[in-house]
């Protein structure tokens, strides 16, 4: 669905990197997005959980540390093609100019309006940028579903802990937390570490190994999906 959806787009600009899918073309950062979502599916499947991807994405969505934002518009054109919830509101979170870069980018390939977050919600606007410097001043906005893909791993304790605070003051009534790390034996990125700290505050619910392989985005790693509240 997304690559003939992107399919124009992706042969304008030529990225390096792309994916041949049934004769259409896609960058290959999106593919990150369609393995995660197919990930939680087996998560949900395999611990026999009584919920359902409509309701992981029943309100709004998050990806904290979302670099280019391929993966938060993989999960937006999959809640706008099952019709979840076709108001949810899509959140990118990262650093200058990570962020800019990320507007740019997913104001061409989802051809929607993508605003920066400057404190309140646009009616004609379902996807935003956040700055992580906007942090504390983004609370109570309904997120039903978190997303992190390694970089909690890459952050000290101190940062981690401030995240799950942001984390925290944004939960929808049911919410939830996927978070992807790779493993990893050296101090300053250790999955181990990481995973202590998500325990100590969140319900695990399940877990799944990446089993794709590189061509179709794979990265060797686990997908852990959490209950917050």
């Amino acid at each position: 669905y997304i690559a003939k959806k992107i399919d124009n787009r992706t042969r304008t600009v030529s990225p390096l990197r792309i994916v041949d899918i049934d004769k259409f073309q896609i960058p290959h950062s999106y593919t990150k997005g369609a393995i995660y979502l197919h990930m939680i599916d087996k998560i949900i499947e395999f611990n026999d959980l009584n919920i359902s991807m409509k309701d992981i994405m029943a309100n709004n969505v998050m990806d904290i540390g979302g670099g280019i934002g391929s993966i938060l518009h993989t999960f937006y054109e999959f809640n706008q093609f099952k019709r979840i919830n076709v108001n949810s509101k899509f959140f990118l979170l990262d650093q200058f100019p990570v962020s800019y870069i990320a507007r740019q980018n997913l104001r061409f390939f989802s051809e929607q309006n993508v605003a920066i977050f400057n404190g309140g919600l646009l009616d004609d606007t379902n996807i935003y940028v956040i700055q992580n410097t906007s942090n504390k001043s983004f609370r109570n906005n309904n997120i039903s579903l978190f997303l992190n893909s390694s970089s909690f791993q890459e952050m000290d304790n101190e940062q981690v802990l401030e995240y799950i605070d942001l984390i925290k003051s944004n939960a929808a009534e049911n919410s939830y937390l996927a978070s992807f790390l790779y493993p990893s034996f050296k101090k300053e990125n250790s999955d181990k570490a990481t995973i202590r700290i998500l325990n100590d505050n969140f319900e695990l619910l399940g877990w799944e190994k990446n089993y794709f392989d590189i061509y179709w985005g794979g990265v060797s790693g686990i997908l852990y999906l959490y209950k917050i509240k």
